[in-house]
């Protein structure tokens, strides 16, 4: 009994998230590094190593294995063979801390080597969020001047990404998948409009390039991916909550979102009122937790919605092209490894 009082104060350091735990089958390790929180798991004869880089804002590094947009491609990577780690920003990706940030990650990795015995060697690869993504594209960029270059990037809902940075680094950009939201109205958020000649100019150097727009969907009976996740209730629990928000007028008949819904994260709602009316007939709902490491929580729901209007929020629709592409690439690290390995031989 006082173990169990002892995990509940002091959480296992090596599966710092149960929820992620219940979900995927692995392990969540929690370290620190200069003083930032590291999350990270490297599964058995990883194939890649992949940098998760959170948003500012409200954003944090445990995001990705917390947010349900996040969890289930976090979940492919493992079980996809790719290490993934995530490091906590200094100052949430602003231009002063940039050095520090990638002198952590870099810290990261081998403290992750040291513990692990993780290869050395491993291809790295970097998945970023709104304004992670600045972050990210500076990094890609200053790792390729540097001669140790990333070997491919997924930039989703990229935030305040500059034109001067879009019209010089096409020529130092690994193979690259950008998405964004169809009704994105952020301030400062980068368009398909702005990103499109920047992939174009990526795919023109004959390096694989892609650009997806999360366009605006109905609701359907599952609430996208909320009915596959475990302890949700299932699909009667998310047909319920879809006939109650029909009938409090966030969705109508076809299950098209039909208020707005805030622009980001940690802006008040002037809707919250119909969709807790809503959760709240719904008996499976009343006892969940606005957030929780632990369990499914109430803002899962708001997250869903936000998805599927084609808001501000990363989607979990494009998980398997980025997955395939990363693997693509660590196919071609390991035949580059292996003609440098028999070249070697014969000298």
């Amino acid at each position: 009994q006082l173990a169990d009082i002892a995990e509940a104060v002091v959480p296992n350091q090596d599966c710092i998230f149960p929820y992620f735990k219940e979900f995927s089958d692995h392990c969540i390790s929690h370290r620190y590094v200069n003083g930032q929180s590291l999350y990270y798991h490297v599964p058995p004869y990883a194939r890649g190593y992949v940098v998760l880089i959170h948003g500012a804002g409200v954003g944090r590094a445990e995001d990705w294995f917390v947010r349900i947009n996040r969890i289930p491609m976090v979940k492919r990577m493992i079980d996809s063979g790719l290490a993934v780690a995530a490091v906590q920003s200094v100052s949430q990706w602003r231009m002063i801390s940039r050095r520090t940030d990638l002198r952590n990650q870099d810290a990261s990795f081998w403290r992750i080597v040291e513990e692990t015995g993780m290869r050395a060697n491993l291809p790295v690869f970097a998945v970023c969020v709104s304004r992670g993504c600045q972050y990210q594209g500076w990094m890609a960029e200053t790792l390729h001047l540097q001669g140790r270059p990333i070997e491919g990037q997924y930039m989703s809902i990229p935030w305040g990404v500059t034109r001067q940075f879009f019209a010089r680094s096409a020529d130092r950009m690994p193979p690259t998948i950008v998405s964004v939201g169809g009704s994105d109205t952020v301030p400062l958020v980068n368009t398909a409009d702005e990103v499109n000649p920047w992939v174009a100019a990526i795919r023109g150097r004959g390096v694989q390039a892609h650009l997806f727009v999360n366009e605006q969907k109905v609701v359907d009976d599952c609430f996208h991916t909320l009915c596959e996740m475990p302890r949700t209730g299932g699909r009667e629990m998310t047909k319920q909550l879809v006939k109650e928000m029909k009938q409090v007028g966030v969705l109508d008949e076809s299950g098209a979102i039909v208020v707005p819904l805030p622009a980001m994260q940690g802006i008040e709602n002037p809707y919250e009122r119909l969709i807790v009316d809503a959760y709240m007939r719904v008996n499976h709902l009343q006892d969940w937790p606005v957030f929780s490491f632990n369990r499914p929580m109430i803002d899962w729901i708001y997250q869903e919605l936000s998805e599927l209007q084609g808001g501000h929020r990363h989607t979990s629709d494009f998980d398997e092209f980025v997955i395939a592409m990363f693997l693509k690439q660590t196919i071609a690290s390991d035949i580059k490894e292996a003609v440098m390995a028999s070249s070697a031989e014969f000298l």
